[in-house]
């Protein structure tokens, strides 16, 4: 989970306290985004197999995006449970992922 950007609120200060709520309206849109809340992950797939890694998010998985592959493959996401993400691939390959 992501930190709130939390306020210092100082009394008196009217400058700080303008900085902050620009700063706040500049990153509340950001912070929404479903995939802001995730984790880069590096599973190695044996190709025609599945493997099953923990996603390590604390809640079930909403999606994932490939990052990079260690040579050329195609990757599917298999049924799995709310703790893991269950991947096959078409080729032995290393795949880095976005996990959110």
């Amino acid at each position: 989970m992501l930190p709130a950007f939390r306020k210092v609120n100082p009394v008196g200060d009217d400058a700080l306290h303008a900085v902050e709520n620009n700063v706040d309206q500049a990153l509340a849109p950001l912070l929404a985004l479903p995939f802001a809340d995730g984790r880069l992950l590096t599973v190695v797939l044996p190709g025609g197999a599945s493997v099953a890694t923990d996603h390590l998010l604390g809640r079930p998985l909403t999606g994932w995006l490939l990052t990079d592959l260690s040579a050329d493959a195609t990757v599917w996401r298999e049924p799995g449970r709310d703790t893991q993400i269950v991947l096959n691939s078409s080729a032995a390959v290393t795949a880095a992922m976005w996990v959110f």
